[in-house]
């Protein structure tokens, strides 16, 4: 089965559950809004969503299904951060392949803050970290930046050792990397 036929067939059914019917035209927008991810992946979250909506889904609850809701991507870009902060430290500049990880950084007090807050406080960071990363995708942030810069790198570039600045440490970009390229 071609992938917009299981959209279709996936869609048939829904309807039939919820005893809804469905236009043409929301056929096309669905189709046009999933189209980008994989069929694997819309098998899979067309099923979720048989399991576990009251009401016909959205498209945004089958894309959620896909990448996760607001608190599981927070939580995933959380878990990121403090085990780079925990294997890397503030000396090295860290490409989480993710601008809002990034900015989230940088808006609750920087990559030096983090990497230097000790345990007691670790989970007020957390919290704040997660709310501003969920307020992030809220805003649809498209900043592009994906970098949080470690002391080497701000020292060289402070003293003009331009040439001496080390590449930043790629922290696993696979899973956000899927999602970028899936996004519709």
């Amino acid at each position: 089965m071609k992938k917009n036929e299981m959209v279709v067939y996936y869609l048939t059914i829904l309807s039939e559950m919820y005893n809804k019917k469905i236009s043409e035209s929301v056929s096309i927008v669905y189709w046009k809004v999933l189209n980008g991810y994989s069929q694997e992946d819309l098998e899979n979250a067309f099923n979720e969503v048989i399991k576990t909506s009251k009401y016909f889904p959205k498209p945004v609850e089958i894309i959620e299904a896909i990448t996760g809701g607001k608190d599981d991507r927070s939580l995933t870009a959380w878990s990121k951060v403090i085990e780079a902060a925990k294997k890397y430290g503030y000396y090295s500049s860290i490409d989480f392949g993710d601008p809002l990880i990034a900015r989230a950084i940088s808006l609750i007090g920087g990559w030096k803050s983090i990497c230097n807050t000790n345990l007691d406080d670790i989970v007020w960071v957390q919290k704040e970290f997660e709310r501003v990363y969920k307020n992030l995708i809220i805003s649809r942030y498209s900043g592009k930046d994906t970098v949080v810069v470690g002391y080497i790198e701000m020292k060289n570039r402070s003293e003009g050792f331009i040439d001496e600045i080390p590449e930043p440490i790629k922290i696993d970009q696979t899973a956000i990397k899927s999602i970028e390229e899936n996004k519709p």
